[in-house]
């Protein structure tokens, strides 16, 4: 079956099976000269053993992709020792902990299906994920890479697991979040218009919506809509206007989901750009528990 239907497949191993939290996000390569060349970050969080679970869990991580035919297309093999590597972060919950990394992935544009693979060492335990996925370019004038969730942004830590540029993320491998939590969401804006000077003329629309119809949505957002300036009238969007240097931009910002209701949220990026009067988009959802 795992030749027919690629992403049903449940691999035989010695170890107990253990659950990863995992999530995905493309970026432009900041390596290659080909504009459709991609970055995919993949930020996951790898349980620590009961009996270790203050220790970094070492373990074996791979990427595999796949093409219709499940012949491996490119694969990437990612060991973690305690010694020997850096940027990564151990995460606290209560009595678990995990190991938060984020492996950065380098491909053409493809189709296919992506297999994640984990082997922890202390126990052998193992969690394979496999899912079709579509490497598609960003392409667009502008265009928007996809929107990451993020424990924490800075510029210059050098310790965080994703470095962009000058930009050091602590990505978070789930969208979702505890009620009193104070994410941030990332997010890259490539060809952007310039004029003579070079400078570049856009806006940044973040329209906010809740999945399922409710009313009161307002009460819902009140804290979040203050934190970035919105009113508590009907309006869920608010606009910043950047004006920068070069083609390409690094945004973010923080969110503040304190007094958010329970339940799935959307949010809806957008980037005007003035100097060519054309707009891209990118959503994101979120999910809220208490």
């Amino acid at each position: 079956i795992a030749r027919t239907i690629m992403h049903r497949y449940t691999p035989s191993f010695r170890g107990p099976a253990m659950d990863v939290p995992v999530t995905l996000a493309r970026f432009r390569s900041m390596e290659s000269t080909h504009r459709e060349d991609l970055t995919i970050a993949v930020a996951y969080a790898l349980p620590s053993p009961p009996e270790a679970k203050d220790e970094p869990p070492e373990h074996q991580f791979g990427a595999f992709f796949l093409d219709a035919q499940g012949n491996r297309m490119f694969e990437l093999r990612d060991p973690y020792t305690r010694t020997t590597e850096a940027g990564a972060v151990m995460l606290h919950s209560g009595t678990q902990s995990a190991l938060l990394r984020c492996v950065s992935l380098y491909t053409a544009p493809d189709s296919g299906f992506l297999s994640l693979e984990w082997i922890r060492s202390e126990d052998e335990a193992v969690c394979v994920k496999r899912q079709p996925y579509h490497a598609e370019p960003l392409l667009g004038s502008p265009a928007i890479s996809d929107v990451m969730v993020a424990k924490d942004v800075q510029r210059g830590t050098s310790t965080y697991p994703l470095q962009r540029g000058e930009i050091d993320i602590l990505p978070l491998p789930y969208t979702t979040l505890q009620r009193g939590s104070k994410p941030f969401i990332y997010f890259e804006v490539y060809d952007l218009a310039q004029r003579e000077d070079g400078s570049t003329d856009f806006d940044l629309h973040i329209t906010l919506s809740r999945v399922e119809e409710r009313s009161g949505i307002a009460d819902a957002f009140s804290t979040l809509l203050n934190a970035i300036g919105l009113s508590e009238d009907e309006s869920m969007t608010t606009t910043t206007g950047y004006v920068t240097q070069g083609p390409h931009a690094q945004l973010f910002l923080q969110l503040d989901v304190e007094q958010w209701d329970p339940g799935e949220y959307e949010i809806l990026v957008t980037i005007a750009d003035h100097v060519r009067k054309e707009e891209a988009e990118r959503r994101l959802r979120l999910q809220l528990v208490d």
